[in-house]
């Protein structure tokens, strides 16, 4: 599964709306990976949500508690171990970068 690019616009949003608004856009790719087909204009719109694995990371931590522990539920549903494993480790080698640096 190939992860969509960060969404810098997602940086104004608490942690836990980003990490669901990855989830969300984890879970279209999914879909369309299994159907083999292209988004429609909604489901681009789900999939702009990704931000990046930075802000899984309290739902890929071993024990994850609260909102994170349904995150890590619905990753365990959606990645393979192996994407879970590649998850994890970007989070610790991937950092944030404001837009008015990049640009």
């Amino acid at each position: 599964m190939d992860t969509p690019q960060p969404n810098s616009s997602a940086a104004g949003i608490g942690p836990v709306k980003r990490a669901r608004a990855s989830v969300e856009a984890l879970r279209v790719l999914h879909t369309l990976e299994s159907e083999e087909r292209t988004p429609t204009d909604q489901e681009r719109e789900v999939l702009r949500g990704w931000s990046g694995w930075g802000p899984l990371s309290k739902a890929l931590d071993p024990n994850p508690a609260g909102s994170w522990k349904e995150m890590a539920d619905d990753l365990q549903e959606l990645l393979t171990p192996s994407q879970l494993q590649d998850g994890l480790e970007a989070c610790f080698n991937s950092f944030y970068t404001p837009p008015e640096l990049t640009q």
